[in-house]
């Protein structure tokens, strides 16, 4: 993960926005749906620091924050959420 922290840095702020987005989207999909509607409010808030929530968030979900967790990262890893 750590090459995917450094090409992150390369894209776009909108990109970087949306890889989070969905990243994020794919816990709280599995592990706790309530909490989807504040991924928006929760990006505003770590603007500039994804990693760092969505480093929280997998410690939070028991989750390996070294592997991504959305259907097309997963399979590339091999691991799911």
């Amino acid at each position: 993960m750590a090459g995917e922290h450094g090409r992150e840095r390369s894209r776009s702020p909108s990109a970087r926005r949306a890889f989070w987005q969905a990243q994020l989207e794919a816990i709280y999909t599995r592990r706790n749906p309530a909490k989807l509607s504040t991924i928006p409010e929760l990006l505003k808030k770590f603007d500039g620091q994804e990693a760092v929530l969505y480093t929280k968030v997998c410690h939070k979900y028991d989750l390996n924050p070294t592997k991504f967790h959305t259907e097309r990262d997963a399979r590339l890893n091999g691991n799911g959420v």
